[in-house]
């Protein structure tokens, strides 16, 4: 299982930064010959997944155990052709290192972007 690596795309309060282009962050993200994306945790990241027609399923790792067995992947339903919002993530579904790790059943159909919620001071 091959998986690329995403940076978070801090998402700007309005302002000079907003609005984030979501065409330009999700053409970047197309997954090419990978199963699925991997990103650091905070527990602000949301993952924006747009699925082109045919669909594509989706399965987030569980790093977490309960009293030593290992837990089913959550498999949240992906709408085709549409955009899909998955997070934010709670910590125990991290895997070692503080990363979530997403794989998709269809790669060709889906691309990927990354947004950080950086909150309101």
């Amino acid at each position: 299982m091959t998986l690329l690596s995403l940076n978070a795309t801090p998402q700007p309060r309005t302002g000079s930064a907003a609005p984030v282009n979501l065409t330009a962050l999700l053409a970047a993200g197309t997954l090419g010959s990978n199963t699925g994306v991997s990103f650091v945790n905070t527990g602000r990241e949301v993952l924006l997944v747009n699925v082109t027609s045919g669909g594509s399923t989706c399965s987030v790792a569980i790093g977490t155990t309960i009293e030593g067995q290992a837990v089913s992947p959550l498999t949240p339903v992906l709408t085709s052709s549409a955009i899909n919002a998955i997070g934010p993530f709670p910590a125990d579904e991290n895997q070692p290192g503080g990363l979530i790790q997403v794989t998709f059943g269809t790669t060709a159909n889906v691309t990927c972007a990354l947004l950080q919620n950086t909150g309101v001071l």
